[in-house]
């Protein structure tokens, strides 16, 4: 019965959210500068229709691009607080997240002129690297205080050193400031067709290594005992 109970309670839990994912969906693309009714934009899936440019070249991709970045987004927390085993664990806490905007602030400094499509190799090349420094600084251990500690300390490092770069070069500190805090202004399908290749490489990989996941998750010595 409890098992049936939790069942039916996380059946709920994805109903009610993917159904307020649709809902929010339908308003993004209904609601900006002027507000399109639902017969308004059936017609704009035509492309002589006056709002075609709108939905499909604007807030569309806009839309799409917020639902999968959001997905990346969770899953990566996902993995994060069960590697540290803490459920308010981030990608900020382990620095992954500052040294990606620091790779991307460098490049967006030195390389101005480098195609968007360059930037996030970029920036997953300089989390990669951050990892590794705190796996070397931890002394390859994955104990998760020590990672979270240290993790943050590396994590204020790599900020005030892109803080440094942007106010030393306050020319492109607009750009910077987009990069780091995020935006969907303005974006189109040249993102999403950059964005597609990553996820379809990279969310398969968690499902592969669940079972460890799990595994650390039973705790170091349950862990170690089980491989």
């Amino acid at each position: 019965m409890r098992t049936s109970h939790v069942s039916f309670r996380a059946i709920g839990f994805y109903v009610i959210t993917l159904s307020m994912m649709v809902l929010l969906f339908g308003l993004s693309i209904r609601l900006g500068t002027y507000t399109l009714s639902f017969e308004e934009i059936w017609a704009a899936f035509q492309p002589d229709d006056k709002n075609y440019f709108t939905l499909m070249e604007y807030r569309l991709p806009r839309a799409v691009l917020a639902i999968l970045l959001g997905g990346a987004l969770a899953i990566s927390g996902v993995l994060v607080q069960s590697v540290v085993r803490n459920p308010l664990a981030s990608p900020d806490i382990l620095g992954i997240n500052n040294a990606a905007g620091l790779v991307a602030v460098s490049v967006l400094m030195f390389l101005p002129n480098l195609a968007f499509y360059w930037m996030p190799i970029f920036a997953f090349l300089g989390g990669v690297l951050s990892f590794v420094i705190l796996w070397i600084v931890c002394g390859f251990n994955f104990r998760p205080i020590k990672m979270a500690i240290i993790g943050v300390a590396l994590s204020a490092l790599w900020a005030a050193i892109s803080h440094y770069l942007m106010l030393t070069n306050p020319v492109e500190i607009n750009t910077a400031m987009l990069w780091l805090t995020g935006s969907l202004w303005g974006r189109s399908w040249s993102y999403l067709n950059v964005v597609l290749p990553w996820l379809v490489v990279l969310l398969p990989l968690p499902f592969i290594f669940c079972r460890d996941l799990d595994t650390l998750g039973l705790g170091e010595n349950k862990a170690s005992t089980l491989g």
